[in-house]
């Protein structure tokens, strides 16, 4: 999907350069596509999972695991006092949906559902075992605080 946009800012930039600065058609095509190629790469070198899983969550997550296959669907929903809460639960293979983006992250399936994309990129996911306020903790840099 990001390539798709940028491809056609890429489009709309060899019009402009055609237009505004009178490059013959040959030359800015050529310019673009170049552009094009040098932004692809890039894009394609900065990519990251959306979010990352601490040790000692993913030490938890596999005594869940037990061997077998994990889905841990991850989102927002309403609620909360910032009018967001995050929401993790596990689930089965056949509950994905076609639009959900999956990554593996240290061997635990991540799904995270289109809507939520935005709002879980840059979260990281940890556990503790304490008493009190123990569990998974989601911490996100991008997320503003709510007082």
């Amino acid at each position: 999907m990001i390539l798709k946009l940028h491809f056609l800012g890429v489009l709309t930039l060899f019009l402009l350069i055609q237009i505004g600065l009178g490059f013959s058609p040959v030359g800015s095509r050529l310019l673009a596509w170049r552009l094009h190629e040098t932004l692809t790469k890039t894009v394609e070198t900065e990519v990251e999972t959306v979010i990352s899983i601490s040790p000692n969550a993913i030490e938890h997550l596999n005594k869940i695991k037990n061997g077998n296959e994990l889905y841990l669907r991850m989102g927002v929903k309403s609620g909360g006092c910032s009018g967001l809460s995050y929401v993790m639960d596990i689930i089965k293979a056949d509950d994905i949906q076609e639009d959900d983006h999956v990554e593996l992250v240290e061997g635990i399936n991540c799904v995270i559902d289109p809507k939520s994309m935005l709002y879980l990129f840059g979260l990281k996911l940890d556990y503790s075992d304490q008493l009190i306020g123990g569990g998974f903790k989601f911490s996100n840099p991008n997320a503003e605080t709510s007082w």
